[in-house]
């Protein structure tokens, strides 16, 4: 999936949990940073990582959680975590697929759609559409 389709996926979620304080603020901006994290390893240190490798797997969200319940505050890891879990996701429902349960090599996919693809795009507009709506209902109670 394209970073801007995990992007708006993720705000989307995020109306369902809304809340109007700074707290929230800061985990949204957490969550949309981590749900954008696994795919680093399709960037310059994609020559260390194979793309959609340990990267898109369960073991390593959860390794790299540990280590951040080491250092900062247990409601900021829960949304690492959920950013991180929201990419892995919506990556599931691509053909390609990831390795959810790494170091099994098994790929876990839905084969719904191809990453930068027309139902991709399609998707994207039904969550942007989705979102706004749901914003514009939240601020208006």
């Amino acid at each position: 999936m394209l970073s801007k389709t995990h992007l708006i996926f993720a705000l989307f979620i995020l109306t369902f949990f809304y809340s109007p304080s700074l707290n929230f603020l800061l985990f949204s901006l957490i969550v949309l940073f981590s749900t954008l994290i696994p795919d680093l390893d399709n960037s310059s240190i994609g020559i260390l990582l194979k793309h959609r490798g340990i990267m898109h797997s369960l073991a390593f969200a959860l390794i790299i959680s540990l280590i951040l319940a080491q250092l900062i505050p247990l409601y900021f890891v829960l949304a690492f975590l959920l950013g991180y879990v929201l990419h892995l996701f919506a990556d599931i429902m691509t053909i390609s697929g990831i390795p959810l349960l790494w170091p099994l090599k098994n790929r876990t996919k839905l084969k719904l759609f191809r990453t930068g693809g027309f139902y991709e795009k399609i998707v994207f507009c039904i969550l942007l559409v989705s979102f706004v709506f749901k914003t514009i209902i939240l601020i208006t109670r």
